[in-house]
């Protein structure tokens, strides 16, 4: 290890070239513009002779509706800065760029916007610099995008608001600003001349000359040796107040509305001494801990809650959002690694470190705080999780669903939930899994190492992070690395065979995801430990054999060290065949996996619809926080309308690919049963089979379904109904049907350029009907948005009587009881106004609606202000035997919520203008979404 540390340093001296920097700024905060003065030596520390520079202009990001960063945005459903005008923008207008002899560069900026490409009038050789000096204007965005630029009470937020030299290592390493805080530049001393506006109080990460006041403003100087960049935050208001500890001195705005100064102080202190006890010395003068900062990467859960209902005692709340926030900016102003692409190191260090100090200083702390002691939430498993169970439980929220990435995954490719949830998570679990392997005091020993080596390093690689930890082993951790940190591969053993005599247990573990990574086995007696034992290499399947110590139990992975990804079957009982059977435990609502029981959650909800009015249900399902392969959800209810049970049921089965393409297949059998009229009842039974296909890339909305399914409908008719329905239900000649329906659905859910395709063929006894849906939304750079749909269906035969199966223009039968209708067989009132988009997708009711033979639509829409919108419908509809009808029609559409909550507003059609004739208040149609599942995927949606 000696010899590791003293060339590592020597390398390190050799290659610490620093780049010099010297701004001159001057803030004008009526224009929220700085004028920028920069002189900047660039030192080639490569081997290669350069003939261009490309420097990092982040600001420029913010310029339009077309940079990465936009469009990123985008891709996580975030229109905001799609949607800015022009003064909430921000760019960078550069006047010029000259060398040292005070010739012009010639510069372009990439297609990406926001990094310049510089052409030296020389080459540039190894070791040899060259002066550059720039005059530039920085236009600030609003914060509301990334939290950096000008707020709405006079105060500015400063980050990566400069140019900064790209890194060159063997290549140029050129990012675009993606709102990632990811920025990758080379390591230099910066000086700062900064004017800025009266009234405002300055905290910074750079060291600060104290502020001379003018008439006219304020000036400091500000300096850093070893620095990335330099933030600055301005406020009216005095939040920054300096903690000079024994350690190291921060600048911090965290507040806490209990917490006095001293006890703050006490904390700080508490935090800091950890901080260099655990990674070492912080080398520059000051610590910024921000709350816009710790806003950008919080402890997740219930540390979101408002601070009036959060479980935690006030010093474990503060001391965690201090240390959280410290410990991502400890590491980001002194390990420079590539964030993009090596991330996972830091991530891996800072949530190992958080880790340990929940265990070092509060060991008993519960998930849910102290609502593990209330009653009717402390039977729950969650109020019995500790807080460190966090980690692993929101770390598998995606495996579980198929999206979870590898930790060599860079940032930009990563789903919001793996960038900022999930990945952190698992990197420190990662590193708590492997301290328990091979010792804690070794991976604590080799952080330090590492951090004391590779401090202030400009060009610190996870070779060497790897290189650090293999020394501190003496077993082979290379599975830690080409296994937990490189692939999506999931941890999961099972027992199997168990046999024992008196002196002796021999077993065999399987491993039934052929991860090859060790596993730990516990003996327990009752609840206490008496043996724990680490295996490893099995590719499938090994037997083992371990002396006999009064075990009466074997369980994998006891203590949850390992992020395992089924736990559900990793305990076996020596002491009898039906003991190990486990027990059936009811939770109300839904619980964290226990994997001591079967767990049924029950959970009291509401339905509605004209017929059975509005209907209490008990739901019973056995889908806890996490998903798992097998699932059942049954809900009956009772209708109080027509004092009958009604409700539904679904058994499934969900089979996960970890490869590209195919990557699900569900088999289903389900049903339901409610009522169409009054009286009269309908029950579905419908097995199916879905596959579902998607891109290699996670972050891309692209996916492809195919659905085969068999629907059987049965149908109960009261007397009364038969002969005085005005919708024609053909109850007498098919009250009971079955269809085969094949549907294939590929669709791109891109908030700026939405795609969607459907086939739909169906096959029963009486028809044979084949259909084609295309659905395109633009958003354009105007902040206009046209919506087009194309319908067209065709009879390949139909031998019905009736129109209950033939297409409709604007309101469907819905014979295979897909949509979600209040009132199904309505034709007055205020339940026969609801529309769903589907078939024909007309808006006007028109008389003669239903075609026997084909239809071909063109639904269009298109915003005048916001969410008002003019659309219009055309198309062509024919029966049996009869020529095409042509129809049209036209009106205002409030697009509210784009399929969650519209209104229609009907002005022109084949029925003239309807706005002007009788009861007009009958012809405006609603679209509304009242599931709260369908509901509460609208503000999911952007992190899976």
């Amino acid at each position: 290890m000696g010899l590791l540390v003293l060339f590592s340093c020597i390398g390190s001296a050799i290659s610490q070239q620093q780049h010099s920097n010297s701004i001159t700024a001057i803030l004008d905060n009526t224009t929220n513009e700085i004028t920028i003065k920069q002189h900047f030596t660039y030192v080639n520390s490569s081997q290669t002779t350069l003939t261009t520079l490309y420097f990092n202009d982040w600001n420029h990001a913010y310029s339009s509706n077309t940079t990465p960063l936009s469009k990123h945005f985008g891709e996580d459903f975030d229109r905001k800065l799609h949607l800015a005008n022009d003064k909430e923008r921000g760019y960078t207008r550069i006047t010029s760029i000259v060398d040292d002899n005070y010739e012009g560069l010639i510069w372009e900026r990439l297609s990406a916007q926001d990094i310049i490409k510089i052409s030296l009038n020389s080459p540039l050789a190894p070791g040899a610099t060259v002066a550059l000096f720039f005059t530039y204007t920085v236009r600030l965005p609003s914060n509301k995008f990334t939290a950096y630029g000008y707020d709405g009470v006079g105060g500015f937020y400063l980050k990566d608001w400069y140019l900064t030299p790209a890194v060159f290592d063997v290549d140029w390493k050129i990012y675009s600003n993606k709102g990632l805080d990811d920025l990758y530049t080379g390591v230099t001393a910066t000086r700062i001349n900064f004017t800025f506006p009266p009234g405002l109080n300055l905290a910074t990460n750079f060291d600060s000359s104290r502020v001379s006041r003018f008439p006219q403003g304020q000036n400091t100087q500000l300096s850093g040796q070893n620095r990335k960049n330099c933030e600055i935050i301005l406020s009216p208001q005095n939040q920054f107040t300096t903690h000079v500890t024994r350690n190291l001195t921060t600048t911090t705005d965290l507040a806490s509305s209990k917490y006095d100064e001293i006890t703050k102080d006490l904390a700080i202190e508490k935090v800091t001494t950890f901080l260099t006890e655990n990674l070492g010395k912080y080398p520059h003068g000051n610590l910024l801990v921000s709350t816009v900062d710790y806003n950008k990467n919080p402890l997740y859960g219930l540390n979101q809650l408002p601070s009036f209902i959060r479980p935690y005692e006030e010093q474990f709340q503060y001391e965690m959002m201090f240390l959280r926030t410290a410990l991502n900016q400890f590491l980001n102003e002194t390990l420079f690694m590539d964030p993009r692409k090596e991330r996972w190191v830091n991530d891996a260090i800072a949530n190992y470190l958080m880790i340990k100090y929940v265990e070092d200083h509060y060991p008993d702390q519960k998930l849910i705080g102290k609502l593990s002691k209330v009653w009717g939430i402390r039977g729950f498993h969650l109020a019995k999780m500790g807080f460190n169970e966090q980690y692993n439980l929101l770390q598998m929220l995606p495996a579980r669903s198929n999206i979870d990435q590898a930790l060599t995954t860079p940032t930009d490719s990563l789903t919001l939930l793996n960038e900022r949830i999930a990945n952190r998570y698992k990197a420190g679990l990662g590193l708590s899994y492997l301290a328990d392997y091979i010792g804690q005091e070794r991976v604590d020993s080799t952080i330090i190492d590492f951090y004391n080596v590779h401090r202030l390093a400009p060009k610190t690689k996870v070779t060497d992070f790897k290189n650090v930890l293999r020394l501190c082993s003496d077993d082979d951790i290379d599975w830690f690395f080409e296994e937990y940190v490189a692939t999506r591969k999931k941890i999961d053993f099972k027992i199997k065979k168990v046999q024992k005599t008196e002196d002796s247990i021999t077993f065999t573990l399987k491993n039934k995801r052929g991860t090859n990574v060790p596993i730990s086995l516990f003996g327990l007696q009752k609840d206490s430990v008496v043996s724990k034992y680490w295996f490893s290499n099995i590719d499938s399947a090994a037997t083992f054999t371990i002396p006999r110590q009064g075990e009466d139990r074997l369980v994998l992975n006891y203590d949850q060290k390992i992020p395992e990804f089924n736990q559900r079957d990793n305990w076996k009982t020596l002491s009898g065949f039906f003991s190990s059977n486990k027990k059936l435990k009811f939770t109300f609502f839904k619980d964290t996996e226990d994997p001591n029981y079967n767990q049924i959650f029950y959970v009291p909800s509401v339905n509605f619809n004209v017929y059975d009015g509005v209907t209490p249900v008990m739901r019973f399902y056995n889908r806890p926080f996490l998903e798992r392969p097998f699932s059942f959800d049954i809900s009956p209810g009772y209708s109080f309308l027509e004092r009958s049970l009604v409700g539904g049921a679904r058994i499934r089965y969900r089979k996960y690919q970890r490869k590209g393409g195919h990557y699900v297949t569900n088999l289903t059998i389900g049903g339901s049963t409610s009522h169409f009229q009054v009286n009269s009842r309908f029950t579905t039974i419908t097995p199916a089979i879905s596959l579902g296909w998607r891109p290699d890339d996670l972050r891309s909305n692209k996916r492809q379904f195919l659905l085969l399914r068999h629907r059987n409908v049965f149908r109960s008719i009261d007397e009364n109904v038969l002969g005085n329905n005005e919708i024609d239900l053909d109850l007498e000649n098919n009250p009971d049907y079955s269809v085969f329906n094949i549907r294939y659905s590929n669709f791109d859910d891109n908030i700026i350029h939405f795609k969607s395709s459907l086939l739909d063929f169906q096959h029963s006894s009486e028809f044979t009907k084949l259909a084609l849906e295309l659905e395109y939304r633009r958003l354009f750079e105007s902040n206009r948005q046209l919506n087009l749909r194309l319908y067209a269906g065709k009879f390949l035969r139909n031998k019905t009587s009736s129109d209950f199966f033939s297409f409709a223009l604007d309101r469907p039968t819905d014979y295979l009881f897909d949509l979600s209708y209040i009132g199904r067989s309505e034709d007055t009132g205020f339940a026969s106004q609801q529309i769903i988009i589907a078939e024909g997708g007309f808006k006007s009711q028109f008389e003669d609606q239903f075609g026997s033979d084909w239809i071909a639509t063109t639904n269009a829409s298109f915003n005048v202000w916001r969410w008002v919108e003019l659309y219009g419908d055309i198309g062509f509809i024919a029966d049996r035997g009869e020529s095409a009808r042509f129809v049209y029609d036209s009106g205002v559409r409030l697009n509210l919520v784009t399929d969650y909550f519209e209104l229609y507003f009907p002005l022109y059609s084949n029925n003239g203008w309807e706005i002007a004739q009788p009861n007009y208040d009958r012809t405006i149609r609603f679209v509304i979404t009242v599931s709260p599942r369908t509901l509460t995927g609208l503000f999911t949606r952007r992190w899976f």
